[in-house]
């Protein structure tokens, strides 16, 4: 099975992820990216993307029960949901009524998640291996605003960078924004944090602006590429960059 589920995996990590921006770019360094944030697949519009985009604010999500474990264990558990999982248990577990399907974007094509707890501070989707029974799950995807899912080192949406590099005791490496893996932390260069947070492998955690702040044209030039920055670049100190998405994948 785990072949099945590594190759799946290598072929939803090419086509899953959120463009993430900091702010709005011209026109010619936005074209093509997608402002779709219920895709997970690259999206194909002319219109700069919006980094509320598809995003719920904290005024329409509802608090979650509190009696279950949201807590995750980079590439073993989140809360109690393990790689064995299926729908069904998903349903005995957290009840039906708190578990729903929602129809997202892959290459284009449609493709049908499970959702826990949707619109909750608890939503998360989740991507099966075996999308027809809904078995065996791959990732698992943290996007609400202040959402009480967490790992166990306190990461969790709304995490600042600094605090990420406090916990790493090393600078990091991200992707510059403005593309499909915008924002997304490449490389935790041997910190504390390497082992159990490897990009595209166990864990991606993207990055974002929070709030605004105004941008002049040589810092958009140089933070809107495809090149790694480092954390401690000072052009991203004006951004309040925060921990946006988590995709947490099982192993």
């Amino acid at each position: 099975m785990k072949p099945i589920i590594n190759k799946l995996r290598l072929g939803l990590l090419l086509a899953s992820t959120i463009y993430l921006v900091t702010c709005k770019p011209d026109n010619k360094s936005t074209k093509g990216n997608t402002n779709d944030k219920n895709s997970i697949a690259k999206g194909k519009s002319d219109n700069p993307p919006n980094i509320d985009s598809g995003r719920k604010q904290s005024t329409e999500i509802k608090l979650a029960p509190t009696q279950f474990n949201y807590t995750m264990n980079p590439g073993k558990s989140a809360g109690i949901i393990n790689i064995f999982f299926t729908r069904a248990k998903l349903d005995s577990v957290y009840g039906k009524a708190n578990v729903s399907n929602r129809l997202v974007q892959v290459d284009g094509k449609p493709m049908t998640v499970t959702v826990l707890f949707a619109g909750t501070t608890a939503e998360a989707e989740i991507v099966w291996s075996d999308t027809i029974y809904q078995k065996y799950p791959v990732r698992l995807r943290i996007k609400n605003e202040n959402s009480i899912w967490k790992f166990s080192d306190g990461i969790k949406i709304g995490t600042s960078i600094e605090e990420l590099v406090k916990l790493n005791a090393q600078d990091i490496h991200l992707y510059g924004f403005g593309w499909e893996f915008g924002g997304l932390i490449a490389d935790w260069r041997g910190g504390n944090l390497d082992k159990d947070y490897q990009a595209k492998v166990k864990t991606n955690i993207f990055l974002a602006q929070q709030g605004k702040t105004s941008i002049d044209e040589a810092t958009k030039k140089h933070i809107y590429t495809q090149q790694r920055l480092n954390s401690n670049d000072p052009t991203l100190k004006l951004l309040n960059l925060k921990v946006s998405i988590i995709d947490f994948f099982f192993m």
